[in-house]
């Protein structure tokens, strides 16, 4: 649980005050504190008919959104490559830049940047800042696994390797290629395609 708010963690990170567990109760407290500051703030300067949902009704920018979420993690140093990333982001949320030639015009380390893009696809939904359909599903695999649900044996290594023999239907030659049943292909299959 957060030890700033008590709220089940979702991986390593809350997903309501937006912190790792191991970083000081201090610091995460002040995170919250500022928070609800600004929640108390608004609606203190309302008048009785203050909705508080509306708030939430509010049209926000996914893209903004994704990027605030990533700069309360980010050094000031990483917040041009995030920005930078996100904006390069397609309309289904897939990144098609070359990190590594993105590395030398910047002149900083590739590893640098994969590690902004990781914190980009923490913070957004999953799958977002993905560079392909296979990275997406391994994205959205994993976080199924993180929150408990059960991931079918060869999941991973079916979207790895054999996504256009999913796609075509091609269970007996995959379970050959395995050595386990069509069945369990199939189950693969299912997961990968409704989840």
């Amino acid at each position: 649980t957060c030890p700033a708010c008590g709220t089940t963690l979702d991986g390593s990170w809350c997903p309501t005050c937006r912190i790792e567990p191991n970083h000081s109760l201090e610091r995460a407290t002040e995170t919250w504190d500022e928070n609800e500051t600004r929640v108390s703030s608004v609606a203190s300067e309302v008048d009785e008919d203050f909705d508080p949902l509306s708030i939430v009704g509010t049209r926000v920018d996914p893209l903004e959104s994704i990027l605030s979420d990533a700069r309360i993690l980010l050094s000031e140093e990483e917040y041009p490559i995030a920005a930078y990333l996100v904006e390069s982001l397609d309309e289904r949320g897939f990144l098609h830049e070359d990190l590594e030639a993105l590395a030398e015009i910047i002149r900083m380390p590739v590893e640098k940047i994969e590690g902004v893009l990781e914190v980009i696809q923490d913070v957004a939904p999953v799958g977002v800042g993905a560079r392909s359909l296979a990275e997406c599903l391994h994205l959205q695999a994993e976080y199924l696994r993180r929150s408990g649900e059960y991931v079918p044996d060869h999941v991973g290594f079916l979207i790895d390797n054999h996504l256009e023999d999913l796609g075509a239907h091609k269970f007996g030659k995959l379970a050959r290629q395995l050595g386990v049943t069509p069945e369990e292909i199939e189950l693969a299959r299912d997961f990968i395609r409704d989840r």
